[in-house]
């Protein structure tokens, strides 16, 4: 009794905390995001590009329950543009997606870093810019709300209360 007993104990205390770590680590990815993020911004000129190539990366996706997982392809990407020194640049996206984003020849807004113009970006828009930050802010609150619950729940009553 004292073997099963003791785990059973301490199972209801262990379990918040590692997902209240788990949502606390989330919500620490979520904020550095977004602080280098929001650092980068006023750095960044805008620009007109235009994409000259479309790699293709064959990835594995997420096991689906009959075992099996079918090939994925992802697109990403390559584009140039003409830096104020009139020299042109050609990035390849960091960022691949399915389905296919762009044509070939398809002119785009490109962000870059004058001082570092192969750090540039398709400028996509709000969701290419936070969606990640938003996600892992999300999962990182509810697990953080769930695990604090659940420890306030399974909390050690006060050994000072009279009874």
């Amino acid at each position: 009794m004292g073997i099963g007993h003791s785990m059973r104990s301490t199972t209801p205390k262990t379990a918040p905390r590692s997902r209240n770590c788990s949502g606390l680590l989330l919500l620490g990815i979520a904020g550095v995001g977004a602080y280098r993020s929001f650092q980068s911004m006023p750095r960044e000129k805008p620009v007109a590009g235009r994409i000259v190539d479309m790699l293709v990366r064959t990835s594995m996706v997420s096991a689906s329950p009959s075992g099996a997982s079918p090939p994925q392809d992802y697109y990403y990407p390559v584009f140039e543009f003409t830096v104020d020194d009139g020299k042109t640049r050609r990035v390849e996206s960091s960022v691949g997606s399915w389905p296919k984003p762009y044509e070939v020849g398809e002119r785009v807004e490109v962000r870059y870093d004058p001082g570092h113009p192969l750090n540039a970006r398709i400028d996509a828009g709000f969701i290419d810019r936070w969606l990640g930050q938003l996600i892992a802010g999300f999962l990182g609150a509810i697990l953080t709300a769930i695990s604090s619950g659940l420890l306030y729940v399974f909390r050690k009553p006060d050994d000072t209360a009279m009874p």
